[in-house]
């Protein structure tokens, strides 16, 4: 790998990971603990996909068995999502948000908001298209591949 593309690589790693890290740290002190950062993202996760198993979970999560059981569990008990057996193979649960779950999603997403503007408003627009186009390119290459 050249090393523009290998400085490159670390950049996006760097702003995918500890990034989004530092704006649900945020966050969370915003909401005064009401959710983890964990909890959050199985939060986000459910709202972009609607429904995935607790394996499904684990795995865009990159975490142990126990710990998205740990999660998914506390997130049942608030009352936030809700487990349902598929038709065709009673074995098989899928996770869903409850209404409670979306409200609670679509408040830490305005929060999210807010704060990444914060950071990130003194970019300027024509810095912004050249990111959203770089972007844009590189999902591309994902979704091909």
């Amino acid at each position: 790998m050249n090393q523009k593309l290998q400085r490159a690589t670390e950049l996006f790693s760097d702003v995918m990971v500890y990034g989004k890290n530092k704006v649900y740290e945020h966050i969370n002190y915003e909401i005064q603990g009401e959710f983890s950062i964990e909890q959050m993202k199985v939060l986000e996760l459910l709202h972009t996909h609607q429904s995935l198993t607790s394996k499904e979970l684990q795995g865009m999560l990159g975490i142990h068995k126990s710990a998205i059981s740990n999660r998914l569990k506390k997130l049942s008990d608030r009352g936030d999502i809700v487990f349902v057996q598929e038709d065709k193979d009673q074995r098989v649960k899928h996770v869903k948000l409850t209404e409670q779950g979306t409200e609670a999603y679509v408040e830490i997403s305005a929060q999210v908001d807010e704060y990444l503007n914060y950071l990130l408003g003194d970019i300027k627009d024509e810095e912004l298209d050249q990111l959203i186009a770089t972007f844009e390119k590189v999902k591309d290459i994902f979704q091909k591949n």
